[in-house]
């Protein structure tokens, strides 16, 4: 009972399942990652469909632009699929809770990180000109106070630039010692692969952007070597986790319902996720 984004190219879904002895409707609807288009949909779900709630809207820009109306609405809005700041002001949105981990608090674990290793280092950071983006800057700003200006040099790019290279370029041309990407994973892989022509700093990825197949196997494995990346999901592909239990249940569920998929594309994993979580809640409430 959501919008959704990415490659899904039906237009809707609807299916049901039984949990406790009801039967729910799952109403799936593709925004394309466009704003417009999750506005649409998402008033479709609430005075056509007439949703109970909506479960894991997926993108900072589509649920920035529905989080207002969605409220003002009174519809549960759970789980969504963003740890953007302002999405958690329980004052002003009380139906709505995160999905992922505050990329504000993200953001300030990197700046200690980098302190730690490299702590006379000038810091690059290449972020998306969004929420999502800014959020890491803010963090970095909050961090080093009056330092920021001295130490941090910052290069937004739009979602609509078909490549970033000019960014890292001029990144590197600034004499940083550190880089910092806070963005998504097609913009990720660009700059990994630009960088590795000719700029070796301490590079961290961030959470959303730290998918294999996603982004490092598009920039290319041999390039990725020392890059820090984020995580909280286990790799499929990671032999480490071949007896974990909790994997060998997910690799029976793909084999099951996603013959052929790549498994190691983090967008299953998190999904299957996202899943387990209204099923998990109802069975606590029997």
């Amino acid at each position: 009972m959501r919008e959704r984004g990415g490659s899904h190219h039906e237009e809707s879904r609807d299916c049901g399942c039984v949990l406790n002895d009801r039967k729910i409707n799952y109403i799936s609807y593709d925004d394309a990652y466009s704003s417009p288009k999750t506005v649409e949909q998402t008033r479709k779900l609430v005075e056509s469909d007439e949703v109970a709630f909506l479960f894991g809207p997926l993108g900072a820009p589509g649920i920035s632009a529905t989080i207002k109306y969605v409220n003002a609405k009174k519809v549960p809005h759970l789980f969504v699929v963003s740890g953007v700041t302002k999405f958690t002001n329980f004052a002003e949105c009380p139906m709505t809770t995160t999905g992922l981990p505050s990329y504000r608090m993200e953001g300030t674990i990197y700046a200690r990180y980098i302190a730690r290793t490299v702590p006379n280092a000038k810091i690059a950071i290449l972020y998306q000109n969004d929420d999502l983006g800014k959020d890491f800057v803010a963090a970095l700003k909050e961090r080093l106070k009056g330092d920021f200006d001295r130490k941090v040099v910052a290069s937004s790019y739009e979602v609509t630039e078909p490549t970033i290279d000019s960014h890292v370029v001029t990144l590197k041309s600034s004499g940083a010692e550190a880089l910092l990407l806070a963005g998504t994973p097609k913009f990720a892989a660009q700059a990994i692969k630009k960088a590795d022509e000719s700029w070796k700093p301490l590079f961290l990825i961030n959470l959303v952007s730290t998918s294999v197949s996603s982004t490092i196997v598009p920039a290319g494995p041999e390039k990725t070597v020392g890059i820090i990346a984020a995580t909280m999901l286990k790799d499929a592909n990671d032999t480490m986790w071949v007896n974990d239990p909790g994997m060998k249940s997910y690799r029976t569920h793909f084999e099951k319902y996603l013959p052929g998929a790549n498994i190691g594309d983090a967008n299953y994993l998190f999904g299957t996720q996202q899943g387990q979580i209204p099923r998990t809640g109802a069975e606590a409430m029997r």
